[in-house]
């Protein structure tokens, strides 16, 4: 579930869609700034760069393909 903030920036609420398909983790924040992309979960962050974001989703969409069926 997507959630956006009063601020513009985005809550990703991770939910397992299976209930033997794995643990449900932290909900993600996502905040859109000048340079970068921040990705908050709990007290850790990840800056990326705008550059970086469809490298990055090609990674991801690839591990999720990786993983397809496990």
């Amino acid at each position: 579930m997507i959630q956006k903030t009063a601020k513009e920036n985005t809550i990703l609420w991770q939910q397992v869609e299976d209930e033997e398909g794995g643990i449900g983790e932290p909900a993600l924040l996502i905040e859109e700034f000048m340079d970068v992309v921040t990705i908050t979960q709990e007290d850790r962050y990840v800056n990326i760069n705008y550059d970086s974001i469809d490298e990055l989703c090609k990674v991801l969409k690839q591990a999720k393909k990786n993983n397809a069926g496990k």
